[in-house]
């Protein structure tokens, strides 16, 4: 079967549901047995602003990346209509409020049309809303669904399908006035195939069975993972795009009837973290999630926690910064302040998912990872992954039992228990709880193996070698990096190493590089601190350029590694992506291609 990737942008504004249609039409084309991919390209204010919906379905799972271009482009926000024009690839098409006409034939970009050879498609919205009896504002909220069933004609969604998805997505109240529209906007949709303005897409042979059987976010799968590891307590403060996470927790607690996890909203995210280190120390599986000016207040609690060898996890759904930056834009710009998160010789362990299925498996291991060294573990995901619907494969209920380390109430008896002293030999002490009789002073200051205050010279340098030596003990138990490789003859090749988000592109990216006669070496690394013995076996036989693609300015992940790496420094090129968008294959992909002429 030929592959197919159709992609639509949707222009509208914010604040009009729109979100809630598109997610309509996206859910449709998922149950009809397509992969998807979707960007809510949105604004940081309530309602008023122009905001966009990506959206990309295929029969191969990863062809749902973000395009800059897309074949469909449907506008009913005149603000965008202009700057939309460039967003459209050859002899594509774009669908317009029948009432932008004679404004689309004046703007600056509408030789295009011609040029593009860009089919101009009318939906007379005022016409249609006629016929709906309801008030101006509602009628002005049913746009969305008269665009969402007028696409899914189009794109050749059954229409019971969609008609059930209708009835899932509404509530009684307002489930018949829209059901109304939609079909209102299903026979325009007709009208215009039959005159020959627009094309029906065939209805594609899917893969009803495809792996891919969920439709989640990667906060949802955060969520998931955190219920599932056996979080009881779980403190947070709203930022965006964190926020979901809390809220998922909460509405799965509800529905597996068990309350096993306490969920607070605190005051400040000083508090949030302050609750997750202490109901940790009480011995509790604790968590926390936040974004980066959250991440930037929790630290010096953070350091605590890694010198006190408290364990908690912390989710960091990364968004563009500095400062407040851009609340509602993607970024991987947290990683180097994330690896030494608080002053002194702090290091943190940190978990780099990709997807909603690695947030899902990375949220459940962290809190085993957590608790079995006795420190905290950071998770960092991004707006990309956090906040953006997209097909996945089942999760399975993990075959692990859930660790909580080495506590002095399931040990042998130890003769002069210390609470920092090292028994094993593993560098991880036997942890007490509160209410036995193994009592001590958990200090942020300098302290000897009873856990009493200590100025000594020489018990500080041996607190601080065990420190590190736990800290990299890790490596035995984070996700090692994964290798792949397209084994095509070609005259060149090139390396690439990337991580979180960016990672779904890559194989897309591959895939052109194969068609420019480039054969392509991937590293996906997984966590930090790295793994440099599979990274070194990785560059260390290799003259191809290695490309270290991320999304941040700095190149953040290509100066963890030159400084862990040294003697493969002349081999890196950075490619950096920060301009809020997700990144997309085709920019990297030309990157690399000039880099090699």
């Amino acid at each position: 079967m030929k592959n197919y990737c159709p992609s639509l942008f949707i222009s509208t504004q914010n604040g009009t549901g729109s979100l809630s249609a598109n997610q309509i039409l996206l859910t449709g084309l998922f149950k009809a047995g397509h992969f998807v991919g979707s960007k809510n390209i949105f604004p940081s204010n309530i309602a008023g602003l122009a905001t966009q919906y990506f959206l990309r379905w295929s029969n191969v799972e990863h062809l749902c990346g973000f395009q800059t271009q897309s074949n469909y482009l449907l506008n009913i926000h005149l603000p965008t209509l202009n700057e939309d024009l460039l967003k459209i690839k050859n002899e594509g098409v774009l669908i317009i409020d029948s009432d932008y006409t004679d404004i689309l034939k004046n703007s600056p970009n509408y030789f295009l049309i011609k040029k593009h050879k860009i089919s101009v498609v009318k939906i007379p919205y005022k016409d249609i809303l006629k016929n709906i009896e309801a008030k101006a504002p509602i009628k002005k909220l049913l746009k969305n669904i008269i665009s969402t069933s007028f696409l899914s004609e189009v794109f050749n969604i059954d229409n019971a399908l969609m008609q059930s998805v209708l009835k899932e997505k509404f509530t009684d109240d307002i489930l018949q006035v829209n059901k109304k529209a939609f079909v209102l906007g299903l026979k325009e949709a007709k009208k215009q195939i039959q005159a020959g303005n627009i094309v029906q897409l065939p209805k594609e042979k899917t893969l009803q069975n495809k792996k891919h059987s969920l439709l989640i976010d990667g906060n949802i799968g955060a969520a998931m993972g955190i219920l599932t590891a056996g979080c009881q307590v779980f403190s947070w403060y709203p930022i965006t795009p964190s926020t979901s996470v809390a809220e998922n927790i909460k509405t799965l607690n509800a529905q597996l009837k068990t309350n096993s996890c306490l969920t607070m909203q605190s005051e400040d995210e000083l508090s949030a973290i302050s609750m997750t280190i202490g109901a940790g120390w009480a011995g509790a599986r604790a968590a926390t999630a936040t974004s980066g000016p959250g991440l930037s207040l929790m630290a010096e609690a953070l350091g605590y926690a890694y010198f006190a060898e408290i364990p908690l996890v912390v989710g960091d759904v990364q968004r563009m910064g500095p400062s407040t930056g851009l609340p509602t834009k993607t970024s991987q710009g947290d990683l180097c302040f994330a690896a030494q998160i608080s002053h002194g010789d702090c290091q943190s362990i940190i978990l780099l998912p990709s997807n909603p299925e690695e947030c899902f498996t990375m949220n459940y291991q962290a809190f085993d990872i957590a608790h079995n060294l006795q420190t905290p573990v950071l998770i960092l995901s991004d707006l990309d992954i956090g906040m953006n619907l997209q097909s996945c494969g089942d999760i399975s209920y993990p075959s692990t039992e859930l660790q909580n380390g080495k506590l002095s109430h399931t040990q042998p008896r130890v003769k002069n228990w210390e609470p920092y002293a090292d028994p094993d030999k593993d560098y991880v002490p036997i942890r007490s709880l509160p209410g036995s009789l193994q009592a001590y002073l958990t200090r942020g200051t300098g302290h000897n193996q009873k856990g009493d205050y200590s100025e000594d010279p020489e018990n500080f340098s041996k607190l601080l070698k065990r420190l590190r030596l736990k800290y990299q003990s890790c490596l035995k138990i984070t996700p090692p990096p994964v290798i792949t490789k397209t084994n095509i003859p070609s005259e060149r090749g090139v390396q690439i190493i990337a991580y979180g988000s960016t990672d779904q592109i890559i194989k897309e990216v591959q895939e052109q590089l194969q068609l420019q006669n480039c054969s392509v070496e991937y590293l996906k690394i997984q966590s930090y601190p790295l793994h440099t013995d599979i990274m070194q076996s990785f560059l260390k036989n290799s003259s191809k350029p290695c490309f270290i693609i991320e999304q941040n300015i700095s190149g953040q992940m290509k100066q963890l590694i030159t400084q862990a790496l040294p003697e493969y420094a002349s081999q890196f090129t950075s490619i950096t992506h920060y301009n809020g968008l997700p990144i997309d294959a085709c920019s990297v992909t030309k990157q690399i291609i000039e880099s090699l002429k």
